[in-house]
């Protein structure tokens, strides 16, 4: 447990923190990065709202306690509602509503005011 804890306190709590520096970096100016914006406003938005999604994904996929519900389901329904069809709908199916008010903030000044850019 004490190599776990090591291993996510130096490996992904860094990565986590350079992430957050550079996503809002690729379209604001933050004090963080110094050539900021790295990119113009709509491609840098572009970028950080794939890379979110890509990201929410991958960690929805991964979850075990829904594959857990999935093979549950699958059992109740008796194959009529698959634990992948489960799985992708979680995955895939509230994206475009989360992908939509993250960029509605980023191309606003909502984005700005958080960053302490405004």
């Amino acid at each position: 447990m004490i190599c776990f804890n090591l291993g996510l306190h130096f490996g992904f709590t860094s990565l986590g923190d350079q992430v957050g520096m550079l996503l809002p970096a690729a379209f604001l100016k933050t004090g963080d990065v110094e050539d900021s914006p790295l990119y113009p406003q709509a491609g840098g938005v572009a970028i950080a709202l794939g890379t979110m999604f890509t990201l929410g994904v991958f960690a929805t996929r991964a979850e075990p306690a829904l594959n857990v519900v999935g093979e549950t389901v699958e059992k109740l329904t008796r194959g009529s509602f698959s634990k992948n069809m489960l799985v992708y709908s979680v995955c895939v199916g509230p994206s475009p509503l989360c992908l939509g008010f993250a960029g509605r903030a980023a191309l606003t000044d909502t984005a700005a005011q958080a960053w302490g850019s405004a």
